[in-house]
């Protein structure tokens, strides 16, 4: 015979690791707290907890989502842990160029407390017109120097025979000049979303059919800034149906992104047909593209990847 164990989670390691301990009957501490941005609660921040040393989380014990009032909570070995914490479009605590690492002792059956504050982001709002006037479906792009990367753990390798080992720390390299965000705006040509404080050549742009905007923006913490575009189309595709015929989208085992979002990505680089093509599986996307408003600039085709994952696809 056989057990089965049997868990609903929110996407955090943190629902393993509780089903882990609940099974082994681990000893157990619990760690939690909140995570705010400006004061106000930070749902769908992440936290990480971990060993660590020099100021950096060097392996993952557990993993946290907040929820909707910014706060988690999970079991925990006791021990000694670094723990920190990160929200997309947002700067570190303190402006920092990587994530600050608290310290924490967890005892068994003891409840350690532990909070975030991380700064305000600023705002973008982004309006985009063809060159009737009339809005349109676009991608906009930030390039510049993105002051606080998604962190990463730490990886060594081994370098030939010798017993000289490679550390590569996020925090340790010079951060890229190069794309440091993306949006798409939708039918009715606007986009608005948070942007980490810093400056940025805000590019707008839709496929290679039509022109593109530039523009300069430095955004402070708490700040909204606007651009307005303008596109034109440059050319002449009368005739020919742009398409891409494989496209994944979360009805897919191996991709994460969701209908809406593909709709959106698909309409602002400008492409006209989009085969959906998932694993043993047929999605079809126009019933999004209708709700999305974007039927005048996308069309979706139902396709399937016959897939064999003992001998491919």
């Amino acid at each position: 015979s056989y057990a089965r164990h049997f868990a609903i989670g929110d996407g955090s390691g943190a629902t393993a690791v509780d089903l882990v301990h609940d099974v082994l009957g681990s000893a157990t501490g619990t760690v939690g707290g909140c995570v705010t941005v400006g004061g106000a609660p930070a749902p769908g921040a992440r936290v990480a907890v971990g060993r660590a040393s020099g100021g950096q989380i060097r392996g993952l014990t557990t993993h946290f989502n907040t929820g909707a009032d910014g706060c988690f909570s999970g079991s925990i070995q006791p021990g000694e842990y670094g723990a920190a914490a990160w929200r997309r479009r947002t700067p570190f605590e303190n402006g920092a160029s990587q994530p600050p690492t608290r310290t924490i002792t967890v005892a068994a059956g003891a409840e350690t407390v532990v909070d975030f504050a991380l700064p305000a982001p600023a705002r973008l709002e982004v309006t985009v017109r063809d060159a009737g006037g009339d809005p349109m479906p676009a991608r906009i792009t930030l390039v510049g120097f993105d002051p606080s990367p998604e962190p990463s753990l730490t990886t060594a390798t081994p370098i030939g025979t010798t017993s000289t080992w490679l550390f590569r720390d996020a925090g340790d390299d010079r951060l890229d000049f190069g794309v440091a965000d993306f949006e798409y705006a939708g039918a009715d040509g606007r986009a608005v979303f948070d942007v980490k404080p810093g400056t940025y050549h805000v590019v707008v742009s839709r496929g290679a059919e039509y022109s593109i905007h530039g523009s300069r923006v430095t955004l402070a913490s708490g700040e909204t800034r606007a651009v307005d575009a303008r596109l034109a189309r440059v050319l002449d595709t009368r005739g020919y149906v742009s398409s891409d015929f494989h496209v994944h989208g979360i009805d897919s085992t191996d991709s994460r992104t969701g209908l809406e979002k593909r709709a959106l990505q698909y309409a602002g680089e400008g492409i006209e047909n989009v085969v959906m093509t998932e694993h043993n599986g047929r999605t079809d996307l126009n019933p999004t593209i209708r709700a999305l408003g974007l039927e005048q600039d996308l069309f979706a085709t139902i396709g399937e990847e016959i897939t064999s994952w003992e001998y491919g696809h």
